[in-house]
């Protein structure tokens, strides 16, 4: 879950440094909220259960983002403003966006990239401060896990 959370946190939220974290499951299945002032960013991931999944939500007044990081694709909803009533039925029009991911394995370009820095000098893409609050993050959704609660 920690690539998850670099990508929400530094990518999706770069520089938005006040979220409160929240969290459930187990070490094996968890549930992680990170509420921000504008959304709240849900990622699940599993690695025992009968599905493995790794996803992620984010809600907020414009838009939705649905992504699955095991099958690397990303769906934005947004909603245009049409309203209407139709058969005495309430109807909303949303425009889906399916954004265009170049699938690749992750943790090889991860390797990759780290060498790559190696022989160059260059700095890695994740800072030592990012890495540092990736960290900080997964202590406190650790925090929240079955796996620290008294049987």
């Amino acid at each position: 879950m920690i690539h998850d959370i670099d990508i929400a946190v530094n990518v999706l939220f770069k520089g938005e440094k006040n979220c409160k974290i929240f969290s459930a499951g187990s070490a094996n299945v968890c549930e992680a909220l990170a509420v921000f002032p504008d959304c709240v960013v849900s990622i699940s991931a599993s690695r025992l259960s009968s599905k493995k999944f790794r996803t992620f939500y984010v809600e907020s007044e414009d838009y939705t983002a649905e992504g699955d990081f095991m099958t690397q694709e990303v769906y934005i909803y947004r909603k245009p403003g049409r309203y209407g009533v139709e058969n005495e039925r309430y109807t909303q029009e949303n425009i889906i966006e399916k954004v265009l991911v170049n699938k690749v394995e992750p943790l090889k370009v991860e390797l990759k990239t780290f060498l790559d820095c190696v022989n160059s000098g260059k700095s890695f893409p994740v800072t030592p401060e990012e890495a540092l609050r990736n960290l900080q993050i997964c202590e406190q959704i650790k925090q929240g896990l079955q796996i620290n609660k008294p049987q």
